[in-house]
């Protein structure tokens, strides 16, 4: 009897061994399975989660308000406050992995005239159209981020009419580079050609109290120099146009950074006819024609703080100094931020800027 129930236990243990011993095993591989399909199924989803951030268009605008300290030039026009409102737009889409297009229009609204009477007056901007490619020289892309563009400025404005211009074209390239993730390098260059036609201005400009919005109209893509509002010189006859600009942005946090920017316009005029309506320009020296032939350089300061608290929301606090040229023959160059009590055409505009992009 008792040998019996010792065969009846061992046969029962073996039989439970052998019973355990194939569903180990294929625990063990369905664990694999279901740890394989947990897996593809994160990388799946952060595949799509990947392809969703990865838009191939990007929309955006802004809103600036631009309070304006005039001109310290000796003369009547642009020597008063200023205090305007703009809107920029913008669109862009990204094709065959490194080209893309954008397309750019605001328009300005001015609060104060010239002579600080009470006012409000509508301007409408150019229209930028641009396309480029991105990253395309083999093995420059691991040392420098690099952009080429092509963009066309169509005459949408009412500077435009002033300047009599048609269209203007610009070739441009930028290189940048960031250094332990918080400081970024940019360098931009461009070469602009404007078509105009020259006819008498729809006003005369000698004496006139001009808007004082033209000499802050905006052009923030075609500088290719951070994302900044700077004024447009409003010379008449520029025929070509040299930009070099160069620009450091610090961010010591991920929602923070700190910038400047500094730009050098080489401009080159063509001959026009000395009629009634050629302009003159007021300085120390004497009066001096606006309308010459030669070369006029403007120098371009940018400092700013932005600040990023939500993915699609960012604003900007900054202030812009642009330094015409002191005479006709060129002398007397300026520096940004530290002319700003001499007499000469400085303009200079502090900003407050919220941009939101999809």
């Amino acid at each position: 009897m008792f040998g019996k129930t010792m065969i009846q236990s061992s046969v029962c243990v073996l039989a439970l061994l052998l019973s355990l011993c194939p569903t180990t095993s294929w625990a063990k591989s369905s664990g694999k399975k279901v740890a394989q399909a947990a897996i593809n199924g994160q990388d799946n989803q952060l595949q799509q989660q990947t392809s969703k951030k990865r838009r191939f268009y990007s929309l955006g605008a802004s809103l600036t308000t631009s309070l304006g300290t005039g001109s310290f030039a000796p003369s009547e026009s642009y020597q008063n406050h200023f205090f305007a409102q703009s809107l920029s737009m913008f669109g862009s889409v990204t094709f065959l992995k490194k080209a893309f297009a954008s397309v750019n229009w605001g328009f300005d609204v001015e609060y104060t005239q010239p002579d600080n009477a009470s006012g409000q007056r509508f301007f409408p901007r150019d229209v930028f159209v641009s396309t480029g490619v991105r990253n395309i020289v083999p093995g420059l892309g691991k040392i420098l981020q690099h952009q080429f563009t092509f963009q066309l400025q169509l005459p949408t404005s009412y500077l435009a009419r002033v300047e009599t211009r048609l269209l203007r074209a610009e070739l441009g390239l930028s290189l940048s580079r960031t250094f332990a993730g918080i400081v970024s390098v940019r360098y931009g260059f461009g070469f602009a050609k404007s078509f105009h036609q020259y006819t008498s201005p729809l006003f005369r400009q000698e004496g006139a109290e001009l808007p004082s919005i033209l000499m802050r109209q905006s052009t923030r893509s075609q500088l290719d120099v951070g994302d900044d509002l700077v004024p447009q010189p409003g010379t008449k006859n520029i025929s070509m146009r040299l930009r070099n600009g160069l620009s450091v942005t610090v961010r010591p946090l991920k929602t923070l950074s700190v910038g400047a920017s500094f730009i050098i316009l080489n401009a080159f005029r063509y001959a026009t006819p000395d009629d009634e309506f050629t302009p003159t320009i007021p300085t120390e020296n004497g009066d001096v024609k606006a309308d010459t032939v030669g070369r006029l350089d403007f120098t371009i300061g940018d400092i700013f703080v932005h600040w990023q608290p939500l993915r699609f929301l960012g604003l900007t606090l900054g202030a812009i100094s642009m330094q015409t040229p002191f005479a006709a023959n060129n002398k007397g160059l300026r520096v940004p931020f530290v002319n700003l009590v001499t007499p000469n055409d400085n303009t200079t505009t502090f900003y407050l800027r919220m941009t939101g992009t999809y």
